[in-house]
C-alpha cells in the first residue's frame, strides 16, 4: 500500500511522502523481478488519495478533489488485486499527476496542485486518529 503521497511531495508530509516513494520503486522493481522470472507472482501498488478514515481526520481537501470513502476505496483495492493490475491510483486524478509534474514547470505545477487543488494545505487542519486518555 503505497499514496498518492509517493507521487508529489507535500508540506508537513515529508517522512510520509519519502517513505511512499519508496514502496513504490520498491514495489515496480519487486513486479519486474517477478515477471522476469516467470513466477506468477503478481504485484499491485495502491496510491490513494487521502481516505477518509480516522488516520487522516481533519485533514481539508478542495471540492475538486474530495477525500475518499473508505468502501469504495477497499472495493477498487480488491478490484485491481482480483484483476491483477500492476497499479491503482485513486481517485482517476491520481493519474494524471505525473504527466503534469513532468511536462509542467515547477511553479505552475505547485500553483495547479497547491493553490487549484488544495492539496499542499490539506494537514493545515490535521489532528489525525485521536488516541483514548489511558490514565
Amino acid at each position: 500500500m503505497a499514496s498518492a503521497a509517493g507521487l508529489v511531495a507535500n508540506p508537513r508530509m515529508s517522512v510520509y511522502c519519502s517513505s511512499k516513494w519508496a514502496v513504490i520503486g520498491w514495489s515496480e522493481s519487486l513486479l519486474l523481478e517477478m515477471q522476469s522470472g516467470h513466477t506468477g507472482v503478481n504485484v499491485t501498488t495502491v496510491m490513494p488519495y487521502y481516505i477518509k478514515t480516522g488516520m487522516f481526520a481533519g485533514v481539508s481537501s478542495s471540492a475538486l478533489l474530495p477525500l475518499m470513502v473508505p468502501e469504495h476505496a477497499a472495493r477498487g483495492v480488491v478490484t485491481a488485486i482480483e484483476k491483477n493490475r500492476p497499479r491503482l491510483r485513486m481517485p482517476w486524478h491520481v493519474y494524471v499527476l505525473p504527466f503534469l509534474k513532468g511536462v509542467l514547470p515547477s511553479p505552475i505545477f505547485d500553483l495547479v496542485v497547491g493553490r487549484l487543488l488544495g492539496v499542499y494545505g490539506g494537514m493545515d487542519t490535521f489532528t489525525g486518529r485521536q488516541s483514548p486518555n489511558r490514565s
